[in-house]
């Protein structure tokens, strides 16, 4: 993990994990970069991805990169019978004004990824990225020795419905090690057609705070943004910017104006403040769904008009699964 923000995180989830099941193992190792698994230099920025490829492709695997867990070059990324893998869709995602796919930045993580799953003949690996990811590239890069299937998902096949994020997962098999005996792309529209015929969320399901959790986020956005703070008010318009407040006014009557109805009176509308809606109307008015996390969700708030508050961090954490 390049970002230094996540490595307390893992560390985090890791104690976690312990703490659940009861046991007790040491502390995995924690590399940073994966293109400090091949030579700095092996390949020119300039180039053309087919040309990148053929460079790293005939550069050597360097199997002991920089740990931070340990603080040496640790032998960490060994063989395995299965990687799973999220390698950055910043060059695939739709939020780009322009697209540049494989030949972007990231284009070469890829092919280290699949240098990585040909030299140490690791029999599985699942790919996780955007939908728009183009599926050609994974072909590109290991159809010679691995069978590759692409799974479309979203949230609802796994009973939430009430939130939109759409992903793909790339499974690739190594056909001399792995005989297939059910398809996996069917076997996960059966399994997400029971699901969704069993349980189906809406935006209003993730409004699980209490009063007094509300209360708690409302009193530190009010210290940040120099606002008193008031403790009998569960309405949080009062600790709106002028932006924010005028980015509510046009939405509320860009639905009434769509739907004929009063934005208050619909529980399941929600609005992201972080976009000008002038661009772009970032709601859940017509998908049903609470929008897509972006980078800028962070800091942007996603406002249910019909209780005059938003998603607090701690209710963001289930919609984030």
């Amino acid at each position: 993990e390049i970002s230094s923000s996540c490595h307390q995180p893992i560390i985090d989830n890791f104690a976690w994990c312990e703490r659940v099941t009861g046991s007790r193992h040491e502390l995995p190792c924690r590399h940073f970069d994966i293109m400090d698994l091949v030579p700095k230099g092996c390949y020119n920025e300039g180039d053309n991805f087919e040309k990148k490829k053929y460079d790293i492709f005939s550069s050597p695997l360097l199997l002991k990169p920089l740990c931070g867990t340990h603080g040496c070059n640790c032998p960490g990324l060994a063989s395995v019978d299965m990687d799973v893998s999220g390698l950055p869709c910043v060059d695939n995602s739709r939020s780009k004004t322009v697209r540049l796919f494989q030949e972007g930045p990231s284009g070469p993580l890829f092919v280290v990824w699949a240098l990585r799953l040909k030299r140490l003949g690791i029999k599985m690996g699942i790919l996780e990225n955007t939908p728009d990811i183009v599926i050609q590239t994974v072909y590109f890069l290991l159809y010679d020795l691995y069978d590759i299937f692409q799974i479309f998902a979203d949230m609802e096949d796994c009973g939430h419905s009430g939130i939109s994020r759409s992903r793909t997962y790339i499974v690739v098999v190594m056909r001399s090690a792995m005989k297939q005996i059910y398809c996996p792309v069917q076997l996960h529209t059966e399994i997400s057609s029971f699901i969704k015929a069993t349980v189906r969320t809406t935006p209003s399901d993730y409004l699980t705070a209490s009063d007094l959790e509300v209360k708690l986020e409302a009193a530190e956005v009010a210290r940040v943004r120099g606002v008193v703070f008031r403790s009998n008010s569960l309405d949080l318009s009062y600790l709106l910017n002028d932006r924010e407040l005028d980015a509510i006014e046009q939405l509320c009557k860009a639905y009434e104006d769509r739907f004929e109805e009063q934005a208050v009176n619909d529980c399941n509308l929600v609005f992201f403040l972080g976009d000008n809606p002038g661009w772009a109307k970032t709601w859940s008015a017509v998908s049903k769904r609470i929008p897509t996390y972006r980078r800028n969700s962070s800091s942007g708030k996603m406002w249910y008009p019909s209780r005059g508050r938003w998603l607090t961090h701690a209710e963001r954490c289930p919609s984030l699964q």
